[in-house]
């Protein structure tokens, strides 16, 4: 009867506890805890514990860590051992001093002592893990707060944090590119995979090219010597790396790199591929590294379609492979049926991708290798008809292509949904613009395709999607640690039944401030990202990326081993890489723009202008500035039927249309002629 009492006392204060904690909305299970077991060991004293004959008789030190650490077991056990003592139904303990005199000196001194050690270092971990607990239940009830009043002041600025409002608004299937036959085979990732969509999957099966075959030795060295070369090449000069790349496309006759910088395109039929290999002599101070040799000579740092050979300690054999742009065409006309399925859909004029949006981890997504093999063989053939001398059709090829990126703009809500599928809009855009720039280097444009490609061009102004995919990038992971942690903000909601207020609260307290935590460090490190871009300027600020990123090395190099910063080291994008690739994009499409209306003038009057001021308003409605300060680009006229136009470039130094084989230093500069 005595245990049944016990038993009903404990499960009472349980659910008192629960009761209050409901109504609270704070997990008071701890504090019942430490309390009762405090009451206990202070009781025992009282009682005199140790004088009787129970398992549980002990000192009150070790009655309260044990308590403390096994409640639900020792309490209700001491109660009962209360009630029987109580009741006299407890006898005393014998001293057998008999057999204590027995033991010797020093290890009864050892055996106190060791007891006391025991037992003071379990009252020291108790110590520890309620000073832990302690500090996690006073986060759990100061950082709900603190994360409100964050909320708060975002949307005072008119920002939200709320998933829903990043869900792209339903559009009728009939105005929806998705919806339109075969879009969405092709252009979603199905569930559990991201292979190409049925017919795509032959889109990269090209392969009809040649062996690798040799087109040139390099020589590198600090001085010229025309002995041992008969071309001689400046590595500092971007003259002389765009005549690198035009000379390695022409080893074969008239070509280009491919899109993917695997080949070399050449308009010889494939039969007739002869390779005449040529002497290079490249100065340098220092002999470069193969990634700044293929940076120089192709354009593409990480690979290319040509392979460096060390031949010694300052030399290279350069191979490649070639193909034949109108074998390629040839055998790429069997897509032209599902391309024309892709230009009947763009007709329409929104994209959705329907499904279910309620977590990141399952919301449709867009099938990113599709959508990569397909601007890849539209730029392809772009490139064939390019240096066949057909500029119609590769304008054909580039307008579906830039038509297909904007599908990732995801009108009418012009939200991304996700940095990754901004970053594959920058990439692609990048496809386009190195396509319309080949053209310019064939002189293959006229003027036609010039106006149409500078009304494209015009269009084109990424930085406000970019802008949104980082705050979108932001929610994204606050939702998803709140799916982790299958806890949403706490609202004090009075109209709760007591069943939901029971599922709004812990069953511990560490849960909760990890959540609030984690989501504000979160929320602080990704919220100044988009303060990096100016979408009202269209400006990109190096100065604050680099900032910014001191700032995360910092915090996360001090910081690395919290828990409180788990989440921001999954979550926080590389947004400094992020940043310079949508700049540099950006600004070639706006060169490629003036580019367009420079070569209307030269169609016009024979030579280019002095100054870029003669283009306005006649040739261009508006000069598109440097993205990276603002400014008007930089111009300079070489001669009548050749000029530079370029950016400063990442690190905001004018150094003259210099080139530098990395983004962050140099020029960004396109040489036309």
């Amino acid at each position: 009867m005595r245990l049944l009492l016990a038993i009903l006392i404990t499960v009472g204060l349980l659910a008192t506890s629960d009761l209050l904690s409901i109504l609270f909305y704070f997990d008071l299970l701890w504090i019942l805890v430490v309390s009762t077991s405090l009451w206990a060991a202070i009781d025992s004293t009282r009682i005199g514990l140790q004088r009787y004959k129970l398992i549980i008789s002990c000192r009150p030190v070790l009655l309260f860590s044990i308590c403390s650490l096994f409640w639900i077991f020792v309490f209700p056990w001491y109660l009962w051992a209360r009630f029987k003592i109580k009741a006299d139904e407890v006898d005393f303990k014998e001293e057998n001093l008999e057999e204590a005199g027995k033991m010797k000196p020093f290890f009864r001194r050892f055996s106190k002592n060791a007891a006391r050690v025991a037992e003071y270092a379990l009252l020291l971990t108790v110590v520890a893990i309620l000073a832990i607990w302690s500090f996690f239940t006073v986060e759990s009830w100061r950082a709900p707060r603190i994360w409100t009043n964050y909320k708060q002041q975002l949307e005072a600025k008119g920002e939200t944090l709320d998933w829903n409002d990043e869900i792209p608004p339903l559009v009728p299937d009939s105005q929806n590119f998705f919806e339109a036959p075969m879009m969405s085979e092709w252009f979603v990732r199905p569930i559990g995979g991201i292979n190409i969509g049925n017919n795509l999957q032959f889109l990269t099966a090209y392969t009809n090219i040649t062996p690798r075959l040799q087109i040139a030795s390099i020589t590198i060295g600090p001085q010229s010597n025309t002995s041992n070369g008969d071309i001689i090449l400046n590595f500092d000069d971007f003259e002389s790396h765009r005549q690198a790349m035009q000379l390695l496309q022409n080893t074969a006759g008239k070509g280009m790199f491919d899109a993917i910088g695997s080949c070399i395109l050449t308009a010889q039929p494939f039969a007739t591929i002869q390779v005449k290999p040529l002497k290079i002599f490249l100065l340098a101070s220092k002999t470069p590294d193969i990634s700044s040799l293929k940076a120089f000579f192709t354009g593409f740092p990480s690979g290319g379609a040509i392979t460096f050979t060390p031949a010694g300690s300052n030399s290279f054999y350069a191979s490649a492979q070639f193909a034949s742009a109108n074998d390629y065409l040839k055998w790429s006309d069997q897509f032209d049926g599902d391309f024309n399925l892709m230009r009947d859909a763009l007709q329409r004029p929104y994209a959705r991708i329907n499904g279910n949006y309620d977590s990141p981890i399952i919301m449709p997504i867009p099938n990113f290798i599709s959508l990569r093999c397909v601007s890849q063989t539209l730029a392809e053939q772009a490139k064939c008809h390019l240096l066949l001398g057909q500029p119609d059709k590769a304008l054909q090829e580039l307008t579906l292509l830039n038509n297909l990126r904007r599908t990732l703009e995801f009108a009418p809500s012009n939200k991304p949904m996700s940095l990754v599928t901004a970053m594959i809009n920058v990439a692609i855009l990048g496809v386009y613009v190195d396509t319309i720039n080949d053209g310019f280097q064939l002189n293959a444009w006229e003027k036609p395709q010039l106006e149409t490609l500078k009304s494209q061009l015009q269009q084109i102004n990424l930085a406000p999607f970019l802008k949104n995919a980082f705050h979108e990038d932001e929610v994204y992971a606050l939702r998803l640690s709140q799916q982790m942690f299958r806890q949403y903000d706490i609202q004090r909601d009075l109209n709760l039944t007591l069943r939901q207020k029971n599922g709004l609260v812990y069953s511990r307290n560490i849960l909760p401030a990890i959540y609030y935590l984690n989501i504000m460090n979160v929320a602080k490190l990704d919220e100044p990202i988009s303060d990096c871009i100016d979408s009202h300027q269209d400006i990109v600020w190096p100065q604050k990326v680099a900032a910014l990123e001191q700032d995360h090395d910092n915090f996360f190099k001090v910081h690395f081993w919290q828990f409180d910063k788990l989440l921001a080291l999954i979550a926080v994008p590389d947004f400094s890489r992020a940043l310079q690739k949508f700049a540099h994009h950006q600004n070639e499409v706006n060169e490629a723009e003036i580019v367009c209306a420079l070569e209307q003038y030269r169609l016009l009057h024979s030579s280019y202008p002095k100054a870029l001021d003669a283009l306005v308003p006649q040739y261009i409605h508006q000069l598109p500035n440097d993205v990276i300060d603002g400014q008007t680009m930089k111009y300079r006229l070489i001669s009548d039927d050749q000029f530079v136009l370029y950016s400063i470039g990442w690190d905001k130094m004018n150094d003259g249309s210099r080139y530098m084989p990395s983004l962050n230093f140099g020029d960004w500069t396109w040489l036309g002629h």
